[in-house]
């Protein structure tokens, strides 16, 4: 059983044991011959030293040309894909929309991925409308507190044998309408509030888009560097079994097994680079800014990760724009019910009334409508089950919520725990592999042993890159679901 390493040099000898398994699976002639064998056996022991100066050593020296050349060229797409990441789009008209900040943002939080979250919850269009929807709701509140003043009526008449203009003019304040008026004026001021929230609703969700859509490309570009060195390797040992082939150590067989395994590389490494392109273009459109700079993808750092979650669950509950929504609908569905009821009573109003036939009066007018048969009656009815069923979408969105933020606590949890053993495998994989191609040359291991090694090794560093990057963006989404890091209003309209 490989020995335990201590958590401060377990990275810096995974990256040293990467370089040491590319320089001996790449660099070392497989088709030396047999007197060669104990001489290579012996400086291969060196390489695999387990001392640290020998292996930082490795990290600084050469591996193979194919092998530099693939990072090299995997360090420059990476730098690009950080770099500008899409066209640019059109100027979209900006709105008298709140400006947002995200200020406070937890050390786990990279740069540029908050400022890419400020600009697209600022900018966005959908943000924009439903802004617009809050500023209508805030009309309709506006225009049912009107309703309390009075109403003028003004009419004029020809008369037809004298040519004159009669005037009539009507003057009605209300004074009681069965409690319509209060349950219009609750239920626009609920509808405003639903609005507002609806708003943070769009926010908080373009913010959890960002978020995963940018650690997509993390992934992706991280992915694509470790398979475009495995493809160089895999290449380079193709080369050399060619050699071998052609001198016939080794079996035709051999070097159709290398070239199949080289093939299913290069297409997984093809279809990470799609997915990583279609998540670039995907930020870039919600961007909508070409010189936009990502910078480097974030390094996993394990102790400024929020690992307290206890409260989450709570935590979320109380913030959540969706839920507040929800029950901001249920309240306004609530004064539906009073509005029916209320179209049960009369409407009564005080009325001056003036005309050129009876002049002016003052009066108290009542209006009765029953509508059809028992129709009013329906609709209290209609009311009360709207109200229930919008009561019951708040509770089961608060289930689904609770369910929710226990996955992502769970599998956040579970991803910071994978780092530590991928590590593990990570490391054991480099040296496995390492030590496979040497038994290969002495005879002891066959070439299908050497080539599951090295995809042993390959699905070891993916799953650590996996894992890493998981647990960066489940902490970075649970802070934005519990409201630990939210956005506040900097300027502009309130």
């Amino acid at each position: 059983m490989m020995a335990s390493i201590p958590s401060e040099t377990k990275s810096t000898r995974y990256h040293a044991l990467t370089s040491i398994a590319f320089l001996a699976m790449a660099a070392f002639p497989i088709s030396a011959q047999p007197q060669e064998l104990e001489a290579e056996e012996q400086s291969f022991d060196e390489a695999f030293s387990f001392d640290q100066q020998t292996a930082q050593a490795h990290i600084t020296g050469p591996v193979t040309q194919a092998v530099a050349d693939a990072a090299a060229k995997a360090n420059m797409e990476q730098s690009d894909l950080f770099a500008k990441i899409g066209p640019e789009e059109e100027d979209v008209p900006q709105a008298n929309t709140p400006n947002l900040a995200w200020p406070d943002a937890p050390p786990s939080i990279p740069p540029a991925l908050q400022n890419a979250i400020e600009i697209v919850t600022e900018n966005d269009p959908a943000v924009v409308a439903s802004w617009w929807r809050v500023r209508s709701a805030e009309s309709t509140v506006r225009s049912a507190r009107w309703q309390r003043f009075p109403s003028l009526t003004l009419d004029g008449n020809i008369s037809g044998r004298d040519n004159w203009l009669l005037p009539s003019l009507t003057v009605d304040v209300p004074v009681w309408a069965g409690g319509r008026l209060d349950a219009n004026r609750d239920r626009a001021r609920f509808q405003a509030l639903s609005a507002e929230s609806g708003w943070e609703e769009v926010v908080v969700d373009l913010a959890l888009l960002v978020t995963d859509t940018y650690y997509e490309i993390v992934l992706n570009a991280q992915l694509e560097q470790i398979y475009s060195e495995s493809l160089a390797a895999h290449r380079e040992l193709v080369g050399t079994m060619e050699r071998r082939v052609a001198q016939q150590i080794s079996a035709r067989a051999d070097l159709q097994l290398a070239e199949s395994r080289t093939a299913q590389i290069e297409q997984e490494l093809n279809l990470i680079r799609a997915q990583r392109e279609a998540a670039a273009e995907a930020l870039a459109a919600l961007i909508r800014d070409p010189s936009y700079e990502l910078g480097r993808a974030p390094t996993f750092t394990k102790n400024i990760l929020d690992q307290d979650w206890s409260d989450a669950t709570a935590e979320a509950l109380e913030y959540s724009p969706t839920r507040a929504r929800l029950a901001l609908e249920a309240a306004s569905a609530e004064q539906d019910i009073r509005l029916a009821r209320g179209s049960l009573f009369p409407q009564i109003s005080a009325q001056y009334a003036y005309n050129d036939v009876t002049g002016g009066r003052v009066g108290v007018g009542v209006r009765m409508e029953t509508g059809n048969g028992l129709s009013r009656f329906a609709q209290i009815d209609t009311a009360r089950a709207d109200y229930q069923t919008a009561q019951n979408q708040t509770r089961l969105f608060e289930r689904q919520l609770r369910q929710e933020i226990a996955r992502e606590v769970t599998t956040n949890q579970a991803a910071i725990t994978r780092t530590d053993i991928s590590l593990e495998a990570a490391l054991t994989a480099a040296w496995v592999s390492g030590s496979y191609l040497r038994q290969f040359v002495a005879g002891r291991r066959s070439w299908l042993d050497v080539m599951n090694s090295l995809r042993e090794d390959l699905s070891a560093k993916a799953g650590l890159v996996q894992a890493e990057v998981i647990a960066m963006s489940t902490n970075a989404r649970l802070h934005i679901r519990t409201g630990r890091w939210r956005p506040v209003r900097t300027s502009g309209d309130q």
